[in-house]
């Protein structure tokens, strides 16, 4: 079985996948444990992957406009909605400098994606962002995919309006493994 399949089995069996703040309050009260914080120093790096070996539209982040009835307002539960669900492309590969996987003996494999300054990149992320925060019309679920190769791997809730470009850490309870393969695959992708 492929890792993405693996990925997205265990995202399926109930990992969730949050992006908190990256602010000095740091993730807002009540969210669970499981988000997307500034970079631990903690944790170790593990090497940048190779960078645009794959078409940039390969990876993109969007916004989920229908969440699935099984899903969790958190992107686990037992259903990620499908690539019919979302709205348009708001960063694609163009928007992504690279990605790395970090080793967190707290949170286990974390997938850190490197966003390019400017109106491909950053600039977008957060209008989508902004747009899930407030959970206005054109991100009615708060929740923004994560899509790899035309499938759907997470759909994390958005708890902040804005994020910088370097500071953006994916947790979905991974394995080291299972985030070196997505670190690797965005980075592929990556033409930012």
């Amino acid at each position: 079985m492929p890792r993405a399949s693996l990925l997205a089995i265990a995202l399926l069996a109930g990992a969730s996948a949050v992006l908190a703040g990256c602010g000095s309050d740091g993730p807002a009260a009540g969210n669970p444990p499981v988000s997307a914080t500034a970079i631990a120093p903690a944790a170790t790096t593990i090497p940048d992957f190779p960078t645009g070996t794959a078409p940039a539209d390969s990876v993109s982040f969007r916004p989920v406009l229908v969440a699935p009835a099984g899903s969790s307002p958190f992107g686990g539960g037992e259903e990620l909605p499908t690539i019919d669900q979302l709205g348009p492309v708001a960063v694609d590969g163009n928007g992504i400098v690279r990605a790395t996987a970090v080793d967190s003996e707290a949170m286990g494999g974390l997938v850190n994606p490197l966003l390019a300054q400017g109106p491909a990149g950053i600039d977008a992320f957060n209008a989508a962002a902004a747009a899930c925060y407030a959970k206005g019309p054109t991100c009615p679920t708060g929740q923004i995919a994560f899509v790899i190769d035309g499938a759907v791997v997470m759909a994390p809730m958005i708890n902040e309006p804005s994020y910088q470009a370097d500071q953006i850490q994916i947790s979905g309870n991974f394995t080291l493994e299972q985030a070196e393969d997505v670190a690797r695959r965005i980075s592929a992708a990556s033409h930012g």
